[in-house]
């Protein structure tokens, strides 16, 4: 019961003492001397009077109490969105690039710090004094030789480090999933990432027993089930096979399958064929995975009169004709015609 409902009773019991009795008891009183005057009906016009002027205090009390209740919680709802405001702010610093080591999560692979584009980045990154995009750190504890750790703008990280240039970088107190999550992030926007290095590392942590299984990782780092599972087929891959790319960022998810079970199915041969091939420099990797796998390339090229109509070669793993958009509609007419009466020409008995 609120302050001002206990008042108002509590009043209300003073007056009904004070009000004047009917019934027998009042007939009974008003058979008794007066003395001319009527105290209790000027008591109780007193009382009444007071009684209006306290519930008007209370009222005055509760309407005040309830406005700076309210103006509590306006401030309290102001100082959390600071807080949360402070606490999604970004930090940035111009850090020492010496100080800062590679997360051991790291994607990349080795090339990627010393092929065509890493070096464009460094001609970009010197063109400007620094890296304009900032990389992310984490901070580190208990380790000497450094300060911070990456979670992101790894090959950033080696170009400042090698032009001794400072590292533009935002600074989050990750945890290790954090991390995860943010380099996977900033994976999903980068084309120049490969499938290779995507799922050599989702192997790495589920290795690392980081997740209990691929759907755990896909679960904690928002990637479809299926995506992962088709990625982490690249940890079927034996390293005598990926040693044999040049770079093996080249080599394509659709692959995979072929070539662990010509390693698996036929070892010797492969074998030979892979130590033949690390004295051939410049191959392509689609060369070397026929190579590899004993599909030659088929790749021919269809001409007339000259010009370059279009090609036959592997599209995943399968042979297709390619026509260009110069190719007369009469050629592709006559693949089709081809294609449906193929088993009568074998058979000696098309037309």
């Amino acid at each position: 019961m609120s302050l001002s409902s206990k008042n108002d009773k509590l009043l209300d019991a003073i007056e009904a003492g004070l009000k004047p009795n009917t019934g027998a008891a009042a007939e009974k009183k008003r058979t008794l001397p007066s003395s001319g005057h009527a105290p209790g009906t000027a008591v109780g016009m007193m009382v009444g009077s007071a009684n209006d002027t306290l519930r008007s205090k209370l009222a005055e009390s509760e309407a005040r109490a309830q406005s700076l209740a309210d103006d509590l919680a306006h401030a309290q709802a102001v100082a959390d969105e600071k807080a949360r405001e402070l606490a999604e702010a970004k930090v940035v610093l111009f850090l020492d690039p010496a100080r800062v080591r590679r997360s051991r999560y790291a994607d990349r692979h080795p090339n990627a710090f010393v092929d065509r584009d890493f070096k464009e980045l460094c001609d970009e990154i010197k063109s400007t004094g620094g890296n304009e995009e900032s990389a992310k750190v984490r901070p580190v504890k208990g380790d000497s030789d450094f300060d911070y750790e990456l979670a992101s703008g790894h090959r950033r990280h080696a170009a400042c480090l090698a032009l001794g240039l400072r590292l533009k970088a935002e600074c989050h107190d990750y945890t290790d999933e954090e991390l995860l999550k943010q380099m996977r992030l900033e994976n999903s926007g980068r084309k120049d990432l490969s499938a290779f290095e995507v799922g050599r590392h989702y192997a790495g942590l589920l290795a690392d027993k980081l997740f209990n299984s691929g759907r755990d990782l896909a679960a904690k780092l928002d990637v479809a089930q299926s995506v992962v599972q088709r990625l982490l087929k690249f940890a079927e891959l034996p390293e005598e096979v990926i040693a044999a790319f040049p770079d093996p960022r080249e080599i394509r998810i659709e692959w995979v399958e072929r070539l662990a079970a010509s390693w698996h199915n036929d070892r010797a041969r492969v074998e030979t064929e892979i130590a033949g091939l690390a004295g051939q420099a410049g191959l392509r990797a689609a060369t070397i995975y026929a190579r590899i796998t004993g599909r030659q390339s088929r790749n021919k090229v269809i001409t007339r009169e000259g010009a370059v109509l279009g090609r036959i070669r592997m599209v995943h793993g399968c042979p297709a004709v390619v026509l260009y958009k110069d190719a007369p509609e009469k050629l592709l007419a006559r693949i089709q015609e081809l294609v449906v009466n193929w088993r009568d020409d074998e058979d000696g008995s098309g037309s």
